[in-house]
């Protein structure tokens, strides 16, 4: 583990640790050739006592790192380098300062307000799609949890490519059975993964927002799948709990076939919900929650005739230079708005009698003594 105030790879100064786990640990850096800019740098320290366990996991950490610099999209952190010091290996990507899902839904101790959770759910299916779509290869990204979506002012960024992998239809299986309980499918603790995996990991996903049930709490990781969604938060749109539903159904065959059918359900209904709602787009605040509905609605349903009238503006021609004497008084001021009627132009001033030339006084004769 690196301490505070030291240099990796001659580039990157290390200010604090920001996470740790078993496979990684992630420090806030400063890049002292870019200004001193801030970063996220990612150190590979896993320790296996099998050799092939280790080098698996180093290829994992060397795939990430080549994802990342293929790829560019705005919901995920921008590729920076990857490199290798006194015998470890780094991933410098870009920083994202904000709270995961996870803490969201800790802090909130609950359900999240339901048009946040379909917003970052459709900017979750939209990168997904992205993913999805990447050539030559589609990516799976097989690890979609709350943890793994970070909220910054609404807008959502999907991190941690550990475990993604270049999907091929040419392949039987992957090669290791990995992902998260609770928000993995069936398929995949059987090695066997596609784009619809993703779609019943982010459905998952989704319901623990709605409702602010952990799935993985529960001994079976398959049973809050099975409990209808209105049953745990009856406040939840029926339409919307549809949607979800259908993404974590057991059977691959059933859920939705493509993360862009996924996305356009998920805009369809906050289209329809915040038109009836009189909003034009949803909260992008967590923290804004139904006071922000509140004015939101406030401000759309005010009278038409309650917004004041600003009078059209009249122009004014340029006043015209005068010639002649100037006069004794100056003329009155012309109103910019509304103008009754022209001003009057004042008359010129009578000009002034020539002066008498002043009179001389006679020179007077010397006298001589």
């Amino acid at each position: 583990m690196q301490t505070p105030g030291t240099i990796i790879g001659n580039r990157y100064k290390v200010l604090r640790l920001l996470g740790q786990g078993g496979m990684s640990n992630i420090y806030i850096c400063q890049d002292i050739n870019m200004y001193y800019k801030s970063c996220a740098v990612k150190e590979f320290a896993a320790l296996y006592a099998d050799p092939k366990e280790q080098a698996t996991a180093l290829q994992h950490f060397q795939r990430e790192g080549e994802l990342l610099k293929s790829l560019s999209h705005r919901n995920i952190p921008a590729y920076y380098d990857f490199f290798q010091d006194n015998g470890r290996y780094y991933l410098a990507m870009e920083y994202i300062q904000g709270d995961d899902l996870g803490k969201t839904l800790e802090k909130a101790g609950g359900p999240l307000p339901e048009l946040d959770v379909a917003d970052w759910g459709m900017q979750c299916a939209k990168v997904l799609y992205y993913l999805h779509c990447h050539k030559p290869d589609p990516i799976i990204f097989r690890d979609v949890k709350p943890s793994n979506i970070i909220i910054v002012q609404g807008v959502v960024k999907l991190i941690d490519f550990g475990i993604a992998r270049l999907f091929s239809s040419a392949k039987r299986g992957d090669t290791m059975r990995i992902g998260s309980p609770g928000y993995a499918p069936p398929e995949q603790y059987q090695g066997k993964t596609d784009q619809r995996s993703d779609i019943f990991a982010l459905g998952m996903t989704l319901r623990h927002a709605l409702t602010g049930k952990d799935p993985t709490l529960e001994p079976n990781p398959f049973i809050v799948q099975k409990i209808p969604i209105l049953t745990d938060n009856p406040n939840v749109s029926p339409e919307l709990a549809a949607i979800v539903e259908k993404a974590i159904r057991l059977l691959p065959e059933e859920r939705y076939q493509n993360m862009r059918d996924l996305k356009c359900d998920l805009s369809d209904f906050l289209e329809s919900k915040c038109a009836g709602r009189g909003r034009t787009t949803p909260s992008l605040n967590p923290a804004l929650g139904a006071a922000a509905i509140t004015a939101a609605q406030t401000a759309v349903a005010a009278p038409v005739s309650a917004v004041p009238q600003v009078p059209p503006t009249i122009p004014v021609a340029a006043p015209m230079l005068q010639t002649g004497p100037i006069p004794s008084q100056p003329p009155a001021p012309t109103q910019a708005y509304p103008a009754a009627s022209p001003s009057p132009v004042p008359a010129p001033a009578p000009k002034p009698a020539p002066a008498a030339p002043p009179r001389l006084r006679p020179r007077r004769p010397r006298l001589r003594p």
